[in-house]
C-alpha cells in the first residue's frame, strides 16, 4: 500500500472483533486493526467503522507520520513559521480569549499550592527529626505546633480561591473584555497565503522524491529529499523554441555519478508529463547538461 504522501509500504496486518463492556446492556462490538512492526511490537486501532477495509484503516492511522512529520521537516527547510510581515489587525469581537480575572484566580491557586506544599514539606520533615533526640527538641515543637495550625489555614485560603474561580467564566468573547485587556494580533493573511505556496512546494518536492527513489539504492533512499532540494538550487539554462512550441530546461550536472543518474531520470519522467509552461503553450522539455568534451 502507499502512504498519504505516496511511500510505498509494506506492513503485516490482523483484524478482529472485539466485544467491550462489562454489563450486557452496554457491551457493543468493536473492531480491532493491528499492525506488526519489524521489533515485534503491536500497535492496534480500534473503532466502530465495520464495512471500511482494513488496510484503509491502518493507512489512516498508522501511517499519520507522514503528515505530522511535515511541520517539523517545513519549519527549518521551509521557514513555514517566519515572520512575514508586521502589521496588525483587530481582533474580531466572537474570538473566544482566556478572562482575565478567571486567569488571575487560576495563577493565585497555583501559587498557594506551592506554599502549601512547602509547608507539608517542612512539616513533614520535622516529624521525621523529631524522632531522634536532639538538643532543640523545643524549637522543633514550637515550629511544628505552628505549622499545625497554618496547614490548615492554607488549604481554606485555596478552597476559598478556587471557590471565586469556578464563579469565573474560563473563557469569553473579545467583546466582553475590558478596554485595558484589549489587545491587537499579527495580521495573518499574508503568512497564510506564502504557507499555502510552500505547502504546494512541499508537495512538489514531495513527488519529486519518489521518482528520484526509484533511482537511488535502498541504503540511500532517505538522501532523496536531499538530492531534491540541491536539484532546485542548481543551475539551468532556458531554452525557448517558440517555433516547436518547446522550452527546454537543461539542469547542470551533480557532484556524484550516482546523483546525475537520478537527475536524467527526474528530467525523463517530467518530459513524460508534457506540461506546458504557464501561461503559454510550450512544452517542457527537461535534461541534463551534457558537458563538452575539448579534444
Amino acid at each position: 500500500m502507499r502512504l498519504k504522501n505516496g511511500t510505498p509500504v509494506t506492513w503485516k496486518l490482523a483484524k478482529r472483533g472485539v466485544l467491550l463492556g462489562v454489563k450486557k446492556s452496554e457491551q457493543i462490538w468493536v473492531r480491532e486493526v493491528r499492525k506488526l512492526t519489524e521489533r515485534g511490537h503491536q500497535t492496534a486501532v480500534v473503532g466502530t467503522h465495520y464495512r471500511a477495509e482494513a488496510t484503509k484503516l491502518a493507512q489512516d492511522q498508522f501511517g499519520r507520520w507522514s503528515q505530522e512529520n511535515f511541520p517539523h521537516y517545513a519549519g527549518p527547510s521551509l521557514a513555514l513559521d517566519r515572520l512575514i510581515d508586521y502589521q496588525l489587525e483587530s481582533v474580531p469581537d466572537t474570538v473566544q480569549v482566556v478572562n482575565p480575572q478567571w486567569r488571575q484566580l487560576d495563577h493565585s491557586v497555583r501559587v498557594q499550592r506551592a506554599v502549601l506544599a512547602r509547608k507539608k514539606n517542612d512539616f513533614a520533615a520535622l516529624v521525621r527529626e523529631g524522632e531522634i533526640e536532639t538538643d532543640n527538641g523545643q524549637q522543633l515543637l514550637s515550629r511544628k505546633q505552628a505549622l499545625q495550625g497554618e496547614i490548615p489555614q492554607q488549604q481554606d485560603r485555596i478552597a476559598e480561591l478556587k471557590g471565586q474561580r469556578r464563579e469565573q467564566e474560563r473563557k469569553i468573547r473579545f467583546a466582553k473584555l475590558p478596554a485595558a485587556d484589549r489587545f491587537d494580533q499579527l495580521s495573518n493573511r499574508s503568512k497564510h497565503f506564502i504557507d499555502t505556496i510552500r505547502i504546494v512546494a512541499y508537495r512538489a518536492e514531495t513527488a519529486w522524491v519518489h521518482i528520484l527513489r526509484e533511482k537511488l539504492q535502498a541504503h540511500h533512499q532517505d538522501d532523496a529529499r536531499r538530492l531534491a532540494r540541491q536539484i532546485f538550487k542548481t543551475e539551468a539554462n532556458l531554452i525557448p523554441d517558440p517555433q516547436a512550441k518547446t522550452l527546454t530546461v537543461e539542469i547542470h550536472g551533480l557532484s556524484t555519478p550516482r546523483d546525475d543518474a537520478a537527475l536524467e531520470h527526474l528530467c525523463a519522467e517530467l518530459t513524460e508529463t508534457e506540461t506546458n509552461y504557464p501561461g503559454t503553450e510550450l512544452r517542457l522539455i527537461y535534461r541534463k547538461v551534457t558537458p563538452k568534451v575539448s579534444l
